[in-house]
């Protein structure tokens, strides 16, 4: 993984006092990353090298049949990085993962009584919350006339 650059880390976030405070499953504090690589593969955004590395389960995350969040902790060591994305979804998370995406996943998932690190990992979460980003992705490329969508090779 030289040189590429870390969006999000789920051990920086089992280190954050309000998951510590709630003892959760470890796995908890890559939910949001999870579904955020879900929507990247669902989208066909991921690198070639995340397609050659974990081609099966990227295709079961295709189909549904796992999570992004399982994914992330099987094949990712638990992080988004460059190396998962290509590059029209690089300049996307750079724009948006890092400002806006944890406000939309909370504005969607989250309630003031359960937190963050307590949403379920489920596919019907999943589906809510894509509707947000499908728009979010829309508004890019139209803000952004040189984004356009990434072939296949990338």
């Amino acid at each position: 993984m030289s040189n590429s650059v870390i969006y999000d880390d789920a051990v920086y976030h089992q280190g954050a006092p309000a998951f510590l405070a709630k003892r959760l499953n470890p796995l908890n504090a890559g939910t949001h990353i999870g579904m955020y690589l879900a929507w990247i593969i669902l989208n066909r955004l991921e690198s070639f090298q995340l397609r050659q590395t974990a081609a099966s389960p990227v295709e079961e995350v295709r189909g549904k049949q796992t999570t992004g969040r399982d994914l992330l902790f099987a094949h990712c060591d638990g992080r988004l990085t460059t190396d998962h994305l290509n590059k029209e979804a690089q300049r996307f998370t750079e724009s948006y993962y890092v400002d806006q995406y944890l406000n939309d996943y909370e504005d969607v998932l989250v309630s003031q009584a359960t937190g963050t690190y307590t949403v379920d990992d489920t596919w019907a979460n999943y589906d809510r919350l894509a509707q947000v980003m499908d728009q979010r992705l829309r508004d890019y490329r139209g803000n952004n006339p040189s984004a356009k969508p990434a072939t296949a090779g990338q």
